[in-house]
């Protein structure tokens, strides 16, 4: 190597601490990684150059032996801006760039802030021109001591240059600090980056690969919703496009943006942290997923999903919006659960019924398509418009007005011998006459609680989240549980708990849910 010399860092004694308490997810690094890719792309001012990007995690028990690559075909860095992009933590030239206004690292974390969430030792291998490589090195132990990088320029030999076609980039993690999960990695890709993966407005489709431990994958686009396996159905989806006005407090000039997105029903419901929300995008990475805080969310509204686009201030890790900002104060004022704003489209989801909602040829899903569409003016096709003609049920511009039932309602004064809730077995349950049935499935999901439900039909999922650290006492009940007086016990307690978050859902009666599970713990194995 020809060259090579120790860059200062101006940062305070405090960085390392201040990586830890982030509370930034591998994902979340990742996209950092894959923004500043995408950034040196823009760079290239090429719309008819595909930016590719290689990403190669290779996952260990023991967690030193551990490594992460990202590489891509992107403009690549000379020595001073490698410097910075190692050295400008929390600080970026990006604000006067020619492409200030597209870059999405702007605000971000930083190339060394998200190598170091993932790992403790970090190389940057990066080029223009495949004719001399720049190269950063260092780790967290020598950074404490040195605050540097190791800094090198050199002619890269036959072997080194068959790492790049022209230009890019090539980042080197090892020594990871936790594992990543695979599922989350990929549906993290795939949502994060779902406008880019596309034909877009920047030039042709980002192209991002993914070999995690030999398993290899393409990621793609996916629809909206299907992020919490609630794809949304085409024909609810209406576009949303509004102004955002306010005057910033240390300024006299009103400030002005335009939020964009679209919104629609998806067929199933729950009662997830993500079922349900808006997912929020700035300048086309995702910033938020399944927020809610623009209405009022509840288990009624968890068909309501959403995609905006809105270019306010993110904090440093970009793990969400700057809720203290001008911008946002006003979005919440403006359009927020006091304004109402988002009832207009939430409403639908309430009369979207779970009964007829993943019944397409139902004449009441017909019905009700040929409403919604009419209200938002959508096209509708020649079997709504006879709908329609036929004469409607309720005015266009409201949804249809639920029938009255005797299936999800306990009144006080209901006199009858008949049982409102039984118990019919371990897995079965009945709502006056309608009979429920528990099925469970076990998949993973980063932040759940152990179990949670999602309710379909006459079905009553309850899914086991496989990367909670209490899933394998779990898993090894349920397979015992048929010969294990204890092992049953836990499972039981756990259907419990998920039938009593149900029927509380259906409005039905404290002291008749107390009742149903008297009668359901005194089941025996």
């Amino acid at each position: 190597m020809s060259d090579s010399n120790e860059k200062q860092l101006e940062v305070g004694g405090d960085f390392l601490e201040s990586l830890s308490s982030a509370n930034l997810a591998n994902w979340q690094a990742i996209n950092e990684m894959v923004a500043n890719s995408i950034d040196a792309w823009f760079d290239m001012n090429s719309k008819s150059h595909q930016l590719v990007i290689d990403i190669q995690i290779d996952q260990q028990k023991d967690l030193d032996k551990a490594q992460l690559i990202l590489q891509d075909n992107a403009m690549g860095m000379d020595l001073k801006t490698l410097e910075k992009a190692v050295t400008a933590f929390l600080h970026s030239d990006k604000k006067q760039g020619d492409n200030a206004h597209r870059y999405l690292g702007m605000f971000g974390f930083g190339l060394l802030g998200a190598a170091f969430t993932i790992g403790t030792e970090l190389t940057v291998i990066t080029t223009q021109d495949n004719k001399t490589h720049f190269k950063a090195e260092s780790n967290v132990e020598d950074f404490k001591k040195t605050k540097s990088f190791v800094m090198s320029e050199y002619k890269p030999n036959t072997q080194e240059k068959k790492l790049f076609q022209n230009s890019g980039t090539r980042v080197i993690v090892k020594n990871f600090n936790s594992e990543f999960n695979k599922v989350n990695t990929i549906r993290y890709l795939q949502h994060s980056w779902r406008f880019f993966l596309s034909k877009n407005e920047h030039g042709k489709a980002v192209k991002i690969n993914l070999d995690f431990s030999g398993d290899k994958h393409q990621i793609e686009s996916v629809k909206l919703g299907f992020f919490n396996d609630r794809p949304v159905i085409d024909e609810t989806i209406v576009p949303i496009e509004f102004e955002l006005e306010w005057k910033p407090r240390r300024s006299n000039k009103k400030e002005k943006i335009k939020i964009s997105g679209q919104v629609g029903l998806s067929a199933q419901g729950g009662q997830g942290e993500f079922h349900g929300g808006l997912n929020l995008y700035r300048r086309g990475q995702l910033i938020e997923v399944a927020n809610r805080e623009l209405y009022s969310w509840g288990a009624a509204f968890a068909k309501f999903h959403g995609d905006l686009h809105i270019d306010l201030p993110v904090n440093f890790q970009k793990g969400g919006y700057d809720k203290q900002s001008d911008g946002w104060k006003e979005l919440e004022k403006s359009f927020g659960q006091a304004s109402k704003y988002f009832t207009q489209y939430t409403k639908w989801s309430v009369d979207f019924e779970s009964q007829f909602s993943t019944d397409p040829e139902s004449d009441d899903y017909k019905d009700f398509i040929a409403r919604y569409k009419k209200n938002f003016n959508l096209k509708l096709t020649a079997e709504e418009q006879s709908l329609l003609s036929k004469g409607e049920k309720t005015s266009a511009s409201e949804p249809p007005k639920k029938p009255p039932t005797t299936t999800t309602t306990v009144t006080e004064d209901k006199e009858s011998d008949e049982d409102v809730l039984k118990v019919i077995d371990l897995i079965s349950f009945k709502i006056n006459k309608e009979k429920f049935k528990i099925k469970t499935t076990a998949t993973p999901d980063e932040g759940r609680p152990p179990w949670f439900i999602v309710p379909t039909g006459s079905s009553l999922g309850i899914v086991f989240n496989t990367i909670h650290p209490n899933y394998k006492t779990i898993s090894d009940a349920h397979s015992k549980m048929s010969t294990n007086n204890f092992a049953f016990s836990l499972i039981k307690s756990i259907y419990l708990d998920c039938i009593k978050q149900f029927l509380s859902s259906k409005n039905i009666e404290f002291k008749l849910i107390a009742e149903f599970a008297n009668e359901y713990w005194e089941l025996e194995s």
